[in-house]
């Protein structure tokens, strides 16, 4: 039951580290389930636009950022279950 569990909460979860008070403490929110649906040529083309001239921008520029590929990959969950439901 543990390993089952354990599974679970990588599967659905991720993490950040942030620095604190000047302690980086590690930070676990749960993954929607379009996250399912992003592929390494969109996450790597969204890295590439952070501006990370200082935590301030580089903060600003991953919220505005995030919408856009929030969006391209609910596109891609209900473009999967569109063909699933329909072809399959």
């Amino acid at each position: 039951m543990e390993e089952t569990a354990f599974k679970f909460f990588t599967d659905h979860t991720s993490s950040i580290e942030v620095v604190w008070h000047e302690k980086k403490e590690k930070i676990f929110f749960p993954k929607l389930p379009c996250c399912n649906y992003k592929n390494k040529k969109i996450e790597d083309r969204f890295l590439a636009k952070i501006i990370r001239d200082n935590v301030k921008t580089k903060v600003l520029s991953l919220t505005n950022k995030e919408n856009s590929i929030k969006s391209f990959m609910q596109a891609e969950e209900s473009l999967v279950f569109f063909v699933s439901s329909h072809f399959f």
